[in-house]
């Protein structure tokens, strides 16, 4: 913990930093039991709770349930949601490593994926969940794209090529922005990036998904920060449709405090759109990370009928750090405006 003499200095400084290696905040509560995940799910299934209401009615399960014989599907979901839980209280590597060695179907891939922090475990996984989209599409008949594909290839837009798996999760993302009946807030037509600028900066930002940073959010961020801009969106993301709440001593951020997906800081993030039913975008899943990063781009004025406001929009999203990719990205989307408007996946 920290020293009565560093607390001093913190409190004197007016900061109000946590300084590393003090005690967590807000304190992370240990993972669910099994018997309250089961409450959750059967909870998400009757849709009769708001977010965040009934984790925290939860009261600790003293005994195992006395269940007959429950559905397949509905122990398999229990399953997920548990290793999921798992890996929101943990950034270690090891404990990442061993939760995904035993997530041995897809559905369970895909859930705790966007909880992993350590990169060499979330490239891994990255690649696995990548592997069981493809295997999934062929097995629906659906074949990818070759332009796409060579459109995403090194040197053809970015030196460093542009990730599949972020450009698939922005194509769907592009679509739902323009579906009246989505729970996600529906943008107008001039307002939607192409995917391509989504993905691209999807790359630019964390190489595709795979880099969150490597220092836990509450050593950068001071604690009013953290409490006013980072914990609402945080402990209300609702993943899987379950309200299970991560804390910021479990995220990874970079030097400055950005996070997940897109990347984004405390400011901007409790100014991010919010799913229809009141809950916030999981920033740490690829396909939410790239409707957050429209909704970002749109509040900073991009506009697809402005090559000017929309220069200004990607230049003020990364800080100007990276402006000079924007003709290329801004060329590219226009000349393959028509490739970019159906999946990564089609019909064979």
């Amino acid at each position: 913990m920290a020293s009565f003499a560093a607390l001093g200095m913190a409190i004197a400084s007016c900061m109000d930093r946590v300084e590393p290696g003090s005690v967590s905040i807000p304190h992370t509560p240990a993972p669910l039991l099994k018997e309250d995940i089961e409450k959750l799910v059967r909870e998400k299934q009757k849709k009769k709770t708001t977010l965040r209401k009934l984790i925290l009615s939860i009261a600790p399960a003293k005994k195992s349930s006395q269940q007959k014989e429950d559905d397949p599907a509905f122990i398999k979901q229990v399953e997920t949601i548990l290793l999921m839980n798992e890996m929101m209280n943990t950034t270690n590597q090891e404990v990442e490593t061993e939760i995904f060695s035993r997530c041995d179907t897809p559905l369970k891939r895909e859930a705790v994926l966007p909880f992993i922090m350590n990169q060499p475990i979330r490239q891994q996984a990255l690649e696995a969940v990548w592997q069981d989209i493809v295997q999934n599409a062929n097995i629906q008949g659906l074949v990818m794209r070759d332009k796409v594909q060579a459109l995403c290839e090194q040197g053809n837009v970015r030196r460093s090529g542009i990730s599949l798996h972020a450009m698939h999760a922005a194509l769907l993302a592009v679509r739902e922005l323009d579906q009246e009946e989505s729970i996600y807030q529906k943008l107008k037509p001039h307002q939607i990036p192409s995917p391509l600028i989504l993905a691209g900066i999807a790359q630019i930002e964390t190489a595709g998904g795979k880099n969150f940073g490597s220092i836990p959010l509450n050593h950068v961020v001071p604690r009013r920060t953290l409490d006013n801009d980072y914990i609402p969106h945080l402990t209300n993301m609702n993943p899987q449709g379950v309200p299970l709440p991560l804390y910021p001593n479990e995220v990874f951020s970079s030097t400055g405090g950005a996070i997940g997906i897109p990347q984004v800081v405390g400011n901007t993030l409790k100014n991010i759109k919010e799913r229809r039913d009141g809950s916030k975008l999981n920033m740490f899943d690829m396909f939410e990370g790239m409707l957050a990063i429209a909704y970002i781009l749109v509040a900073k004025g991009w506009d697809n009928q402005s090559r000017e406001k929309s220069r200004n929009a990607f230049g003020e999203y990364g800080a100007w750090a990276y402006v000079n990719e924007f003709d290329n990205f801004w060329k590219a989307a226009q000349t393959h405006a028509q490739l970019l408007k159906e999946p990564l996946f089609v019909r064979g």
